[in-house]
């Protein structure tokens, strides 16, 4: 937009995410223009680009990750490398024996390691020849489990690289795969060890408040379609493999909720009111009771905003959003059953097009005219330009300001002046008001002095308006004494006087006072001296 750059990009489902980027662009020739750190956001901002350039993106990130049980077996393998990619290790099983195979390491090594673990135990530890690249396992079961752990140790640069782990599952089932159909219905599939073949096989379809049990015969297609999903319940799903001898051995649990068809991942729907709020509309899973939902703003760079929604109303009003930026939002649904779901992020931005009419508050005070104008809300204003036209004189005078308030003298304008409030951008000059009326004689004329006297320890003030000014809508009396400490005090009509207490004594008080109407203030009235006097 203009000379700013929007970048936004978003990292899919996956196990390594990364809560730190680094987002460079670079120009035509792949030279770095400018760059910026991102932490916990998803959108940066790069400001003063050429609106005929032509960019590239470049963004880096890093991932932490540990594997399981990798600590737990590698005994004494000290000064491990993790930098460098592991190779890929590969398992061919037979009904007496496991061979086990892994890349070559592009290092100078002097031995490999394999670390061999029985239903967890460990059974042997092996060093091979640097030339060999597998190993066989023999007079093994087929339905136990055995676990892999392979190294290279190097003399030379004193580092044992480590290669991995692998596993063969034995007997125990792996993590079922399932598939929303839609409909109520879901579909389980799922693969058997060819050389440890189950007496039966279930499927263990649990939600909170019951446990289902559904029983499958081996020898089918390793799948089935389970119907009557209920919504909004979050099910554990584990297949389990039993065997004769009276033992059942379970995969680890899917956890899986079940919702309506193209409800998933939607997006929030965004609109901007006439009052300038953002309207933020999503949509709720039918059937689901929901707890509490979250509504997500990132702004340009900025640290991100929550709103939160009580209620099951999908819907919430943003009136505190930045103006002149581009805005992404998600919302976040907490339903009771404890499933959250996140939407799709809908983006949008508060930039204006066009400079409208706006709004306009004048006051006249002192031979001054002070302006008071709403924003145009349109980001490539640069300014306002005020003409004050004088019409009996023949000639106009300019002024130009970046705020939408300003203090024009009108001390030349005898009767009436006209004034034009315009907003200039880099291309044009519009007009944000109408043509505006000056007429300084319509502010009230200049009033007599106040009328003063004492009333007990207090001054009791009091001024009359002989002209019979209805247009009047209150007074303001100043009250300066000796010590140079002004207090103003506005009494409302029909009121024509004020007792003013806390008087001190031998202390000069000066007492002028002014009239107000809707167009301004008059000229002060000549000033009245009193002195408090035992």
């Amino acid at each position: 937009m203009g000379t700013d750059v929007l970048v936004k990009w978003q990292i899919n489902e996956v196990p390594c995410k990364s809560d730190r980027f680094r987002v460079q662009l670079l120009n035509y020739e792949y030279e770095q223009f400018a760059e910026t750190q991102a932490k916990d956001t998803s959108t940066v901002l790069f400001n003063n680009t050429s609106p005929e350039g032509i960019y590239h993106v470049r963004i880096r990130w890093d991932v932490y990750s540990t594997i399981r049980d990798l600590d737990t077996y590698a005994v004494g393998l000290e000064n491990v490398n993790n930098v460098w990619h592991r190779p890929t290790l590969e398992l061919y099983a037979s009904k007496t024996s496991i061979r086990l195979s892994w890349e070559a390491v592009n290092e100078q090594i002097d031995f490999y390691t394999v670390i061999i673990l029985e239903n967890e135990t460990v059974i042997k530890i092996v060093h091979i020849d640097p030339h060999t690249t597998d190993m066989e396992l023999n007079e093994t079961n087929p339905c136990t489990m055995y676990e892999f752990s392979v190294g290279a140790k190097s003399n030379v640069s004193n580092k044992f690289y480590d290669l991995g782990h692998i596993t063969y599952n034995g007997s125990m089932p792996t993590v079922p795969h399932v598939t929303d159909l839609g409909k109520a219905r879901v579909r389980v599939r799922w693969t058997t060890n060819p050389y440890c073949i189950p007496d039966l096989i279930h499927v263990h379809f649990r939600e909170p408040a019951n446990i289902g049990v559904m029983k499958i015969v081996p020898g089918t297609d390793e799948t089935m379609v389970i119907t009557g999903i209920k919504q909004c319940i979050q099910y554990a799903i584990q297949l389990g493999f039993s065997y004769t001898t009276g033992k059942e051995d379970l995969s680890e649990p899917v956890y899986m909720s079940f919702l309506s068809d193209g409800i998933l991942q939607n997006s929030p729907k965004l609109s901007f009111e006439q009052n300038g709020s953002l309207l933020v509309q999503w949509l709720l899973q039918p059937g689901c009771v929901v707890n509490h939902t979250v509504v997500t703003v990132e702004t340009n760079d900025l640290p991100a905003k929550e709103y939160k929604v009580i209620g099951d109303q999908p819907l919430a009003r943003l009136d505190d959003l930045e103006q002149c930026a581009f805005h992404t939002v998600y919302v976040t649904t907490q339903y009771e059953n404890g499933y959250v779901e996140r939407t799709n992020s809908s983006e949008i931005h508060s930039f204006t097009k066009e400079i409208g009419l706006a709004k306009i508050k004048t006051y006249i005070v002192d031979d001054g005219l002070s302006a008071h104008w709403e924003s145009t809300q349109n980001c490539q204003a640069l300014g306002y330009r005020i003409d004050l036209v004088n019409p009996m004189m023949g000639h106009t005078t300019t002024y130009l300001t970046d705020g939408t308030k300003y203090r024009v003298p009108i001390g030349e304008c005898v009767k009436s002046c006209q004034l034009l409030v315009s907003a200039i951008s880099v291309h044009t000059m519009a007009p944000v008001t109408t043509l505006i009326h000056v007429r300084p004689e319509r502010v009230p004329t200049q009033p007599p002095p106040p009328l003063v006297r004492r009333d007990g320890a207090a001054l009791f003030v009091w001024w009359t308006q002989p002209n019979l000014d209805f247009t009047i809508q209150s007074h303001k009396l100043f009250m300066n004494d000796s010590k140079k400490k002004l207090t103003i005090f506005e009494v409302k009509k029909p009121r024509g006087s004020i007792l003013l207490n806390s008087i001190e004594e031998n202390v000069v008080y000066s007492l002028s006072l002014r009239a107000i109407n809707e167009h301004g203030e008059s000229k002060p009235s000549l000033t009245v001296q009193y002195k408090w006097d035992d």
